[in-house]
């Protein structure tokens, strides 16, 4: 049998994921992190599991992000230069 690791707020800082408790709202609110569950009535905790895909999708959005900007950027300076002298 698989156990589940489940991740307390005091887990989730310690790992460097989130700062505070207001950053926590914020990426839950618009950034897509798994609100988590209740555990008792002032307990929320998240799987392992739910917390690493939202890192692996955050990663895969800066990934593409990044390969965004390298497409963009002149391939040269003979590129920037031309582009400059074409103003």
């Amino acid at each position: 049998m698989t156990r589940i690791k489940i991740l307390s707020y005091a887990d989730l800082k310690a790992d460097g994921i989130v700062g505070n408790r207001t950053q926590l709202g914020r990426l839950i609110e618009l950034d897509d992190f798994p609100p988590g569950f209740l555990l008792s009535a002032n307990s929320r905790r998240w799987t392992e599991l739910e917390v690493a895909e939202w890192l692996q999708k955050r990663r895969a959005g800066q990934d593409e992000e990044s390969d965004q900007m390298i497409a963009q950027t002149p391939s040269s300076i003979a590129d920037i230069i031309a582009n400059q002298s074409a103003k």
